[in-house]
């Protein structure tokens, strides 16, 4: 049985590599419902993303940690904006240089897939155009990049909480309008700081602040057209920094979400090796929090 050797030590990397929870990320038999187990990260960004420009934070690496971590599926998730889609200030790179990474290497137990993180400028328009869809395996969508005045947010509404609250709500419907391929597509880190990200007087408690001025039925209506068009919902929170009652608020859209019947994706956000340790405790950190199992989860891949 010469095929037993590599895949325990495949299983022993994995379980060096961090701690597995068994109770809460284990398959179960008998009809019961399966915890949700971590074994996909889709949004990683390498060496080629201008907010990572790390040159460890290569493919090779990348994948490496996707065996390590026992992944069944990984993506690349670099930022672009297509140069053929017009915008008043292109701020990413044209997909002329994402595809620098092509073609990936796949790993013994891991697939390793192409994508993108591909912004929203302040009108609602998307950087990337149908041609390249087409080429993307999967795509991420930062409805709350609120950080960059007069490219994402109007310089008008930069300072203002309330202000941000009404535009993240309309980013969200907006998008949720186009004719894009849906069931390839995520919603990048919903409820991160960076939709308070630049403001005057800047404190943790402004993106919690603005996460509360969109009330109960307004995420209910969004959740309900993500649900309905397939959309996944990502997981990537910096959990330690969230207890009690900010823990809560923190939680609100994801409950909402899971009520209407939304799936889920996991991503560590990764932009530098050492964020791959940290984003799998957040992962395993938000899968319990939420308490979900595998039908809670959002298989583009199969």
């Amino acid at each position: 049985m010469p095929h037993v050797v590599p895949v325990i030590a495949f299983l022993c990397a994995r379980e060096r590599f961090f701690v597995y929870n068994k109770d809460r990320n284990s398959s179960i038999l008998g009809g019961v419902a399966m915890k949700f187990v971590i074994d996909q990260d889709y949004h990683i960004h390498s060496k080629l993303s201008p907010c990572s420009n790390d040159p460890l934070q290569t493919v090779d690496a990348i994948l490496a940690y996707g065996e390590k971590a026992g992944m069944k599926d990984i993506v690349v998730t670099d930022h672009f904006w297509d140069k053929s889609v017009p915008t008043p200030k292109p701020f990413w790179s044209g997909f002329d240089l994402i595809e620098q990474n092509l073609p990936l290497p796949q790993g013994e137990h891991t697939r390793f897939h192409f994508g993108c993180e591909a912004d929203m400028d302040r009108f609602s328009v998307i950087g990337f155009n149908r041609k390249n869809a087409d080429r993307l395996e999967f795509i991420i969508v930062p409805i709350n990049h609120l950080h960059f005045n007069d490219y994402t947010i109007a310089p008008c509404d930069f300072d203002d909480l309330k202000r941000r609250a009404d535009c993240y709500v309309q980013r969200f419907w907006n998008f949720l309008q186009m004719d894009y391929p849906f069931r390839k597509m995520g919603i990048a880190h919903l409820t991160d700081g960076l939709v308070a990200g630049g403001m005057k007087n800047g404190t943790f408690e402004n993106h919690l602040a603005i996460l509360d001025m969109v009330s109960d039925d307004t995420f209910r209506i969004l959740f309900e057209q993500v649900s309905e068009r397939g959309l996944g919902v990502e997981l990537n929170v910096a959990t330690e920094r969230y207890e009690g009652a900010n823990r809560e608020r923190m939680l609100r859209p994801y409950r909402i979400a899971k009520a209407c019947g939304c799936k889920f994706y996991t991503g560590s956000d990764a932009h530098h090796p050492a964020g791959f340790e940290s984003g799998l405790r957040h992962m395993h950190d938000m899968v319990a929090w939420l308490d979900l199992d595998e039908e809670d989860k959002f298989k583009p891949f199969g």
